[in-house]
């Protein structure tokens, strides 16, 4: 970054500085106009006051520290795989019966008083976990009913309901989680885990999968280290149990944890190394999908742009086909940045015109806010100045909408409030990328 020639440097500047992100050569001269220039050293003092203050996001995700993570101590692996391998006579089988009995009634929203019978508990705790991935509400309605008539059941030991009520606790976390609700999500896993640790014989894979709706709902808080331990716990009993497809998907949030942490040359290995196995081991094309989509969105942050365009075109074939409408958004997103960085910025402004509605129509806030930013961008390098300043202006009172950080919101101020230029508008849009995927340590959901 360079600063212009005049009297004192631009408040955008001495962020850059406050934050160890000036260049050497201007960093010495900023630190050379310090010593002569009071106004300069009130603008530095007020800089570092800003960037000290943005951590207060981490306090939103850090209130409840005095409460123990819901991944929980190490546990022994081993017993549990040895447990597991025992069970095989303990559970009585689902019957397609069941299932299609389960699934007709609880297809219409509301249905009460469905005649829960042994078979009947057995056939929900199997099948909610195969609706997770395909219709969540349905699978939500099926584990609420089960808990609900459990409770109530006069023969709960003969139905292990201790262990079937832990296994359906998870399944309902999954769904609060993907409902945006993961604090919930997390006191359900509490009162899960204990319920199923206390089995005798413990289903073979119902902790590899409590540990990754953890590892979720951890991650949707921001609380990184905690996801990530509650992933090792995933990853190790699926490993055990030789289930590389639920394996992949722990190894998938793994990577878009490390990603969203600022190392995508980090994550990029992760997804090679799960196509490398063969893409019909993964078991199911949304999952394909999903590795084309992220592996492209992070080559793409490495400037690997002709890479990440061959997995984009391999991933929308798969969007469109699965109906996945909002990752094709977020595909559609990593287009206008790849337009954007090869000097397509009229490409990038007809991208980012129609997804700016649906993000604000999906309340996808951040998503919003970043291509409120390529709009200005695109505008900018088009000529159309006046528009941008526009633009810019209609993204503040979005911002303090959302909740976001004053000083967020201020540094997009600081483009409505002077001479507008390209160079400008980077050090924001670094800034507020910073502030988001860094300071905050929040993400968008994987």
């Amino acid at each position: 970054m360079s600063a212009t020639p005049r009297t004192h440097f631009e408040e955008l500047d001495w962020l850059d500085y406050a934050q160890g992100e000036a260049d050497r050569s201007l960093a010495g001269e900023m630190q050379h106009h310090l010593a002569g220039c009071p106004d300069c050293r009130l603008r530095l003092d007020s800089m570092r006051k800003l960037s000290a203050a943005l951590p207060f996001a981490r306090s939103l995700v850090e209130a409840d520290s005095d409460r123990p993570d819901a991944a929980g101590g190490p546990l022994d692996l081993d017993s549990i795989a040895r447990r597991a391998r025992e069970r095989a006579d303990s559970i009585a089988p689902a019957r397609e019966e069941d299932r299609a009995e389960i699934v007709e009634a609880f297809s219409t929203p509301g249905r009460e008083n469905f005649p829960w019978s042994a078979s009947s508990y057995e056939a929900a705790r199997a099948l909610t976990r195969d609706l997770l991935r395909s219709d969540v509400p349905l699978a939500g309605r099926i584990a609420r009913s089960a808990l609900e008539a459990l409770a109530k059941a006069p023969d709960r030991e003969t139905l292990g309901a201790d262990g079937l009520e832990g296994v359906l606790r998870t399944g309902v976390a999954y769904v609060l989680y993907s409902e945006g609700q993961s604090e919930r999500a997390l006191e359900e896993l509490e009162r899960a885990r204990p319920l199923i640790e206390t089995l005798s014989r413990v289903p073979e894979d119902e902790l590899a999968f409590w540990a990754y709706v953890s590892a979720l709902a951890l991650r949707d808080l921001g609380r990184a280290e905690a996801a990530l331990a509650a992933l090792d716990l995933a990853e190790r009993l699926h490993g055990l149990l030789e289930d590389f497809p639920r394996l992949a998907r722990c190894r998938i949030v793994r990577a878009v944890i490390l990603a969203d942490l600022g190392n995508p040359e980090m994550a990029i290995p992760i997804y090679e190394e799960l196509l490398g196995r063969g893409e019909a081991e993964l078991e199911d094309e949304r999952l394909l999908g999903t590795v084309f989509l992220n592996l492209g969105s992070d080559l793409i942050s490495t400037n690997r742009f002709p890479e990440a365009k061959r997995l984009y075109a391999r991933a929308a074939e798969i969007l469109r086909r699965t109906g996945e409408h909002k990752r094709l958004l977020s595909l559609r997103a990593g287009l206008a940045t790849i337009a954007a960085r090869e000097g397509r910025y009229q490409d990038a402004y007809d991208i980012a015109l129609d997804l700016r509605e649906n993000f604000r129509s999906r309340n996808l806030g951040w998503d919003e806010i970043r291509t409120e930013l390529r709009i200005v961008e695109a505008l900018l390098h088009l000529g159309r100045e006046a528009e941008a300043v526009e633009t810019c202006r209609k993204i503040l009172p979005r911002i303090q909408e959302l909740g976001l950080s004053v000083e967020a919101a201020r540094a997009v101020e600081y483009l409505t409030e002077a001479d507008l230029s390209l160079s400008r508008l980077e050090k924001v849009s670094r800034f507020l990328d910073r502030f988001r995927r860094g300071d905050t340590q929040r993400w968008s959901a994987a």
